[in-house]
């Protein structure tokens, strides 16, 4: 695990080097061809992509609505959609931290099935895509994945306030695939402060340290 982060520091300085280069007129070839045959060995782990809730909230959940191995550019949205097969593997990226979203207006048990479906909906894309993406649920799991020249998808949950306060869920959650969840969002929930919020709890709450 460690050597996996060791090595994604070191790629954190070398990644913005393509679009610098991109923007001078005789960029350095060299160095651009030693970056890419960096990230040929050691995989460059995007932290949060908003994928899953776009296909919710803009595809009715349907994943089957959007091929990601066209230019998901030219789907019509006000706002155009920033990922599709082809700019993964443009950017080199190896594994994949796949964000299910909820408002935080949004709590209770609709919160939980908006990130259940969204979980599904990572689930469904490795599915279809299954020459592209894999499920990965360890750091072995990115390495394995990554030298088979395939994207390792993992999922992050983004805010606390999608547990509804149970632990429960939390474990439930684990199970489906998640990795990592972010304490808070916005607003503060009933365990934990956010840094957007007037504090009410000090921090974390017992539950929250739990």
């Amino acid at each position: 695990m460690r050597a996996v982060f060791r090595r994604f520091a070191t790629l954190l300085l070398l990644v913005s080097l393509p679009c610098i280069a991109e923007d001078q007129k005789d960029p350095d070839e060299k160095l651009l061809r030693e970056v890419r045959e960096i990230l040929q060995k050691v995989p460059l782990i995007d932290g949060h992509n908003d994928l899953p809730w776009i296909i919710r909230d803009k595809f009715q959940g349907r994943p089957d609505r959007v091929d990601l191995r066209t230019d998901t550019r030219l789907l019509g949205l006000e706002t155009p959609m920033h990922t599709d097969i082809a700019r993964l593997r443009e950017g080199g990226v190896g594994a994949q931290f796949w964000s299910v979203y909820i408002p935080v207006e949004v709590t209770g048990t609709p919160a939980i099935l908006a990130v259940l479906e969204q979980i599904d909906i990572v689930h469904t894309l490795c599915s279809t895509y299954s020459d592209v993406f894999e499920m990965a649920y360890t750091a072995q799991d990115i390495e394995r994945i990554h030298a088979a020249h395939k994207i390792a998808c993992l999922i992050g949950i983004e805010g606390g306030h999608a547990i509804d306060a149970s632990l429960v869920v939390l474990r439930d959650l684990y199970r489906t695939g998640a990795r990592y969840m972010t304490l808070t969002h916005w607003k503060n929930t009933d365990w934990a402060d956010a840094a957007t919020a007037k504090p009410e709890h000090g921090g974390l709450t017992e539950f929250g340290r739990r």
